[in-house]
């Protein structure tokens, strides 16, 4: 988990919580929230953000069997913040956002570590959520 208060990462099990390497990019570049994460490929994945002042574009990747974060390839679309990602058939989708006045519909497919443009998303939506059920989101 990263958000305005810190940079903790936790691992929850049912009814237990377990602390992990902290997310490494919150400190470098003051806060970051309004990311949007998934995973792929037992992998977890935070994608994008802001600080409230700057919005960003970068993937990292955490691994839980060895505990650490890797910068991944920044996604192609412009920075931005209150996106929504989820997975499907093990690649990921970040879609919609928006930084400042922009608002964006597009919908970019991650498979790591490239970045392929898909079909954008009917209606521009901003700080959505999204899930999968049956290999649909």
């Amino acid at each position: 988990m990263a958000g305005r208060s810190g940079a903790d990462n936790v691992q929850f099990t049912p009814d237990t919580w377990a602390i992990k390497t902290s997310v490494p990019f919150i400190g470098g570049r003051d806060q970051r929230y309004f990311q949007c994460g998934t995973s792929i490929n037992n992998k977890g994945y935070i994608i994008a953000g802001s600080n409230g002042s700057t919005n960003w574009r970068n993937a990292d990747e955490y691994s839980l069997n060895e505990d650490v974060w890797v910068s991944k390839t920044d996604m192609p679309a412009p920075t931005r913040a209150n996106s929504a990602c989820t997975t499907v058939l093990n690649k990921g989708y970040v879609f919609s956002g928006n930084n400042g006045a922009s608002r964006y519909s597009d919908n970019d497919e991650y498979y790591p570590d490239s970045w392929t443009a898909k079909t954008n998303v009917p209606t521009i939506v901003v700080a959505a959520t999204s899930t999968t059920i049956l290999n649909k989101a």
